[in-house]
């Protein structure tokens, strides 16, 4: 989620330091310059004695002279501090612009205290933070992108190099090749979860939503992973209500398999994992909960970020881009994922905004039109 920010046309406190430094500099040349004048005028200089008519001409040299040595000698002298600042800033952004993301802007207490001087800061130090952390995921992207595809692509080389010996028996063939479509639906899996994801942030405009049973959706997603969760032996527990919602049914059937898939998949044998479907307070709200060894806290934040592993050793299958597809398409939806653990459990919960309008009708006191319609 991108932070937010305001957009400020017009800085008054700054525009305000600015008018008080020119002024500052103005009225002290004029002071010098008249202190000059006036001792000159006072020991003769502008006329030949004290009372005579004074030199108008060499009084108005003077001024522009001594004004413009003057200004020049005030504006140095004060501009040696923001010169300084500037320089330390100019110096931050060249070792950012060279790949040290760890630059980070340390200001005085007492400049900081002013508004803009503190916006700049932050917003310098926010930057230099969200640059560290991409190239954190560059990188471990890279780790986990050439550790996942090397795995399957080595697995098939070295089967289909053992395919080739005539002394194989029937059953040692099947076996191989069984491996070979295994590790090749793998990588296809893979690749599918990238393009979806590049596809979904490309996507700004949510289309095709249609108005059907999210429990019976959630029942099917279920049967289609039946295989993998009577594998482990896991209870279910389901406490759903036959609600309705509007939304794009192929896409919402991606979260309800990507999050049962990932519940399933770290959920203790012989576990637990329970579904709680319920519409309140105009929200239609899903959890998800498995026993298990929970995320730990520093994870719950970045674990619907792409790339992302909780389990960095990667002996669970994935690819860390399940629970990233997940969370664009619930804010495509307008809804919010959130992820909460704590010991021997994980909960995902997806809350989504009621656009069928029961609530309204419910609120008059009126039955859904569909549901009058399913009566008769």
């Amino acid at each position: 989620m991108k932070p937010k920010y305001e957009i400020k046309t017009n800085r008054r406190t700054l525009q305000i330091l600015f008018v008080v430094m020119v002024q500052s500099i103005l009225i002290s040349t004029m002071a010098v310059v008249g202190l000059a004048l006036y001792l000159l005028s006072r020991f003769g200089v502008l006329g030949d004695r004290i009372g005579e008519t004074v030199n108008y001409n060499m009084m108005i040299l003077l001024m522009l002279v001594g004004g413009f040595v003057v200004g020049i000698g005030l504006t140095f002298l004060a501009g040696k501090w923001p010169l300084r600042a500037l320089n330390g800033v100019l110096n931050a952004m060249t070792r950012l612009a060279s790949g040290d993301f760890k630059t980070r802007l340390n200001v005085h207490p007492v400049p900081y205290r002013y508004p803009f001087v503190k916006e700049f800061t932050d917003g310098f130090n926010t930057m230099a933070e969200e640059l560290e952390n991409t190239e954190i995921l560059r990188s471990d992207f890279v780790t986990n992108f050439s550790h996942e595809f090397r795995t399957p692509i080595a697995s098939i080389s070295g089967f289909a190099k053992l395919l080739q010996s005539d002394k194989l028996t029937d059953e040692q063939r099947k076996e191989y090749l069984s491996i070979i479509v295994e590790e090749s639906e793998r990588l296809a899996s893979m690749s599918t979860d990238v393009m979806e994801l590049s596809r979904l942030e490309k996507q700004s405009i949510l289309t095709g939503e249609t108005r059907y049973a999210m429990a019976e959706q959630i029942r099917t997603c279920l049967l289609l992973l039946e295989n993998k969760w009577t594998e482990k032996k896991l209870e279910l527990e389901l406490d759903m209500q036959e609600v309705d919602i509007v939304a794009n049914e192929q896409m919402m059937q991606r979260v309800w398999i990507n999050l049962l898939d990932n519940a399933i998949k770290y959920a203790d044998e012989n576990g637990t994992i329970t579904i709680r479907l319920k519409k309140e307070n105009g929200l239609i709200r899903a959890q998800i909960t498995n026993t298990g060894t929970g995320i730990p806290q520093e994870s719950l934040k970045q674990v619907f970020t792409r790339f992302y592993q909780v389990d960095s050793s990667h002996a669970a299958k994935g690819f860390g881009l399940g629970l990233a597809i997940v969370d664009r398409i619930v804010k495509m939806h307008e809804g919010q994922v959130a992820a909460r653990s704590g010991e021997g459990w994980t909960t995902f919960e997806v809350s989504l905004p009621d656009k069928t309008g029961d609530a309204e009708n419910e609120e008059k006191g009126n039955e859904p039109a569909e549901k009058k319609s399913r009566k008769k």
